[in-house]
């Protein structure tokens, strides 16, 4: 005889209303666990594209103050220092990046025998830093050396470099005479800051004749203002002459990048204010 095994009352065991109550509030905290997930997700996308575009913005906004602070630094006047001045483009004269220096790590001298008036190259104690095409800037400040109203200086474009040499583009020559070991001879750079929209917005900063250097792209907003240096300082609202650009005495700049995170971008936004202290 067989004998078949019946469930009774007693014995342990889920309902099936049991069964789907306990799936609905496990699909409950699940829902909850990811919403709290997404929400944290969210939260550090958003922080780290905030710090990112705040690092991008700091970063090509220092880089901009450097150069400005430089302008016309190693020139012997301040006109002219500022060739091109727009809302979105600025070009400018200096010593920027400091490069013409002796073995020594001084600034380089003439060299050899004195510069004399009307010659047409000057033998220096180093080349390194100078380049065809740029201007060199010759200055004696006196013996001992001091800033004064007497120092003489000026500027001539380099033709080509030999050995020590710095031969000047026709038909240039020196107007005045610069004892070697004392005169200070310097590079002046051509630095020119573009914005365009493209990418977003984009950045570019150009030595001379080298190629463009992206600083930022994905930058919706870059501008410059340009102002006396009269008490209140007054805007000089369209510098399209030179001499209103000899008027420069402080610039004003507007930058904001934007940069992303998983699905998440946040803009900064940074102004400044510089004061070259060479003009």
């Amino acid at each position: 005889m067989t004998t078949i095994s019946r469930r009774h009352a007693h014995e342990a065991g889920f309902t099936l209303a049991e069964l789907l109550v306990t799936i609905a509030v496990l699909g409950l905290i699940m829902a909850a666990v990811l919403g709290i997930y997404t929400v944290t997700q969210r939260s550090t996308s958003i922080g780290t594209a905030a710090e990112d575009a705040q690092v991008v913005t700091r970063v090509t906004l220092e880089t901009i103050v450097t150069d400005l602070q430089l302008i016309n630094a190693g020139r012997p006047t301040s006109a002219g220092a500022i060739t091109t001045a727009t809302a979105t483009s600025l070009t400018l004269l200096g010593d920027v990046d400091n490069d013409t220096l002796d073995a020594t790590g001084n600034n380089a001298t003439v060299n050899t025998t004195d510069a004399a008036a009307g010659a047409t190259q000057v033998h220096v104690s180093s080349t390194q830093g100078f380049s065809v095409n740029e201007l060199v800037s010759l200055q004696y400040f006196g013996t001992p050396k001091l800033m004064s109203s007497g120092a003489i200086s000026e500027t001539q474009q380099i033709a080509s470099i030999t050995g020590p040499i710095l031969a000047f583009v026709p038909p240039g020559k020196l107007s005045n005479s610069y004892p070697k070991d004392v005169s200070i001879v310097r590079s002046v750079e051509t630095v020119t800051y573009n914005y365009t929209n493209v990418a977003g917005g984009t950045l570019t900063r150009t030595i001379g004749a080298l190629a463009p250097d992206t600083l930022a792209t994905n930058c919706p907003t870059f501008q410059l203002t340009y102002w006396q240096g009269s008490v209140p300082s007054a805007q000089i609202l369209n510098p399209s002459t030179q001499a209103l650009r000899d008027q420069i005495k402080e610039i004003r700049i507007s930058l904001a990048c934007r940069a992303q995170s998983g699905d998440q971008t946040a803009v900064r936004t940074m102004t400044t204010t510089v004061r070259p202290r060479n003009l």
